[in-house]
């Protein structure tokens, strides 16, 4: 309750905050791993706008700034604040700025060279509709994955 309590009291202000997640990769059919983990540190922004940020970076790329932004495909902004709500569980929206640490994958409670599981995940989406050269990531962490994290000096273990 501590860190969704947290994140609705961020308000709609642009957030820097840094996490450690553990969750579940898409694997393909036919990986022999099973009960794959991926533990991940990444810094990023909390309450960004999706359609500002895609346009500020076509600016940066001499590009028009003439992207518009798709309506949500799944779950719904909690107002005023970062979370999004789907089938009754909470999700930080954020802004991907860099991956502190390079993923690690577990299986079975055994570490994964990350060579070895790469052909089974699914590969890296390009900028797609964005037309850039440095896409824009926007994930979606539910809160039940994320295991740190830290906002203005305060540091949150879940």
């Amino acid at each position: 309750m501590d860190l969704l309590n947290t994140l609705q009291a961020l308000g709609n202000r642009p957030t820097f905050l840094s996490m450690l997640s553990v969750t579940e990769p898409k694997l393909a059919k036919g990986c022999p791993y099973r009960n794959v983990r991926k533990i991940s540190k990444v810094f990023g922004i909390a309450n960004f706008r999706y359609q500002n940020s895609v346009n500020a970076q076509r600016e940066r790329e001499g590009l028009l700034a003439d992207f518009e932004a798709k309506p949500r495909q799944w779950g719904f902004h909690v107002p005023g604040s970062p979370l999004i709500v789907h089938k009754g569980k909470y999700y930080l929206e954020i802004k991907v700025e860099k991956i502190l640490k390079h993923a690690r994958y577990l299986s079975e409670g055994k570490f994964i060279s990350p060579e070895v599981i790469k052909p089974y995940l699914p590969s890296k989406r390009d900028s797609g509709r964005q037309e850039i050269d440095k896409a824009v990531i926007l994930r979606d962490y539910s809160l039940e994955s994320i295991r740190n994290l830290r906002i203005g000096g305060k540091e949150i273990k879940a």
